[in-house]
């Protein structure tokens, strides 16, 4: 727990890559449970959040029938974020009496990461769990907040509820950010632990040590891969572990709970920490129509449950992220901390980043400049 803390501390927050696609693979290896209650599986677990203090609304009418819903995801059903989505579903049926039912279909059986949104938007599913770089084409601008070196006033989870006011900051005053998904209700956003970089054999302290790797990269990563001179390599998460035993993967940007999800623990010894590298969100949204159809006291249920569902995620993540801290600590796993001087030259190398997604987004015809110069004006308010 105390080396989680002090990557929690020390890393400014986590884009697609991680393990988006988990169960895209049959070879992907099995994940090891996570509890559905508050986990016990050590001491030092953090205790699942509990249900919001806000009074649930109580639902007002009786369905002749129960409102049957699919929600679905990629993650395998028991990893941290597979419990935390079902936590989520359990919830809204419960606070509407067993009015609503919902039917999880996780590791990706519906639909590949990237059509998350397009299956929800044409009923494929009536709810799905997306990372938000996986459709850049309907959410490039919020991605403004993943970037590197952006320095949250405060460390992860406690930044939460600031990055939720941000981003609502950002939707607004921008209303082509949500212009932009608008066949879709967003139930609630998710934000993810910060990035750590892994890599098998060799270990990268500095941004000349990753010059030339290989790297698994998606989304904006391919882009700051690029801009550290190293070879982005684009590959579905579930296929990483054969690639990193193989070496066609060097390193890879990831959160601890895909690392421990996905064992890359077993075949991955060095973990740099402490280096702004960025972050990655997600998004859990609703076909408009099947939406627009329930009950307004079953909307509003839905709505009131919006801080309990991304709570519910963070704890997924920080869970599963202790467990894979620990295993890889026992197999021996080296880890690094950049000293001052390291961190400077990381910082040096990462500031070409924003520039690069603002001229990114704006060739897409977006108001990428001022998104990003306001994001910077909210975040300051808080220091």
């Amino acid at each position: 727990m105390k080396r989680l803390l002090l990557v929690i501390s020390t890393v400014i927050i986590v884009c697609g890559l991680l393990f988006s696609g988990c169960s895209e693979s049959a070879e992907t290896p099995e994940p090891e449970s996570i509890p559905t209650s508050a986990p016990a599986v050590t001491s030092t677990s953090p205790s699942e959040p509990a249900a919001t203090t806000t009074p649930e609304p109580t639902p007002t009418s009786t369905p002749s029938e129960v409102i049957e819903l699919k929600f679905a995801h990629s993650y395998p059903p028991m990893s941290g974020l597979g419990v935390a989505l079902d936590n989520w579903a359990k919830k809204i049926q419960e606070d509407t009496n067993g009015g609503v039912e919902i039917t999880i279909y996780p590791g990706g059986t519906l639909f590949k990461p990237h059509e998350f949104y397009t299956a929800t938007a044409s009923g494929v599913t009536d709810i799905a769990y997306g990372d938000v770089p996986n459709g850049m084409d309907y959410y490039a601008l919020e991605t403004v907040l993943n970037l590197p070196g952006l320095s949250w006033p405060e460390p992860y989870p406690e930044v939460l509820d600031m990055r939720m006011e941000v981003l609502e900051g950002l939707r607004e005053k921008f209303p082509e950010i949500t212009e932009a998904h608008k066949d879709v209700v967003t139930l609630f956003d998710v934000v993810m632990p910060p990035f750590v970089f892994h890599s098998p054999k060799k270990a990268v302290r500095t941004p000349d040590d990753i010059k030339g790797l290989k790297v698994a990269a998606g989304g904006w990563y391919v882009t700051l891969a690029s801009i550290l001179e190293a070879v982005p390599v684009s590959i579905p998460a579930p296929d990483r572990y054969t690639a990193f035993e193989r070496g066609t993967v060097e390193g890879s940007w990831d959160v601890w709970g895909g690392i421990f999800a996905l064992k890359w623990y077993e075949v991955s010894d060095n973990y740099l920490e402490g280096v702004e590298f960025g972050d990655s969100s997600a998004t859990v949204i609703m076909n408009m129509d099947k939406y627009n159809a329930l009950p307004d006291d079953i909307k509003e249920i839905f709505k009131a449950n919006q801080q309990y569902g991304y709570e519910q995620a963070a704890w997924g993540f920080t869970s599963a992220g202790e467990l894979g801290i620990a295993e890889a600590e026992k197999l021996g796993a080296t880890f690094l901390t950049p000293t001052p001087e390291e961190v400077g030259l990381w910082q040096d190398a990462l500031r070409p980043s924003c520039d690069a997604w603002i001229q990114e987004q704006a060739d897409r015809g977006l108001p990428a400049q001022e998104v990003f110069d306001e994001m910077l004006h909210l975040i300051e308010q808080y220091k």
